[in-house]
């Protein structure tokens, strides 16, 4: 919840997917697709209403 920034979406997908990269460059590299192709941003919205919160489930990172 402390890294969260509009929804968390993409904090959540790089602890989840991407923990090695840094947050800042996956956020800037999100908004210039975001941007660059529209249809990002419906699924960025999507993300945010369906994904659940990090305070309810315990995140693991990936195998």
């Amino acid at each position: 919840m402390d890294r969260k920034v509009l929804g968390g979406v993409v904090a959540g997908l790089q602890r989840l997917y991407a923990p090695q990269v840094d947050l800042m460059l996956l956020r800037v590299a999100a908004a210039v697709v975001a941007v660059c192709i529209p249809p990002v941003t419906l699924a960025y919205a999507a993300l945010w209403i369906i994904a659940p919160r990090s305070d309810q489930r315990q995140l693991q990172p990936a195998a």
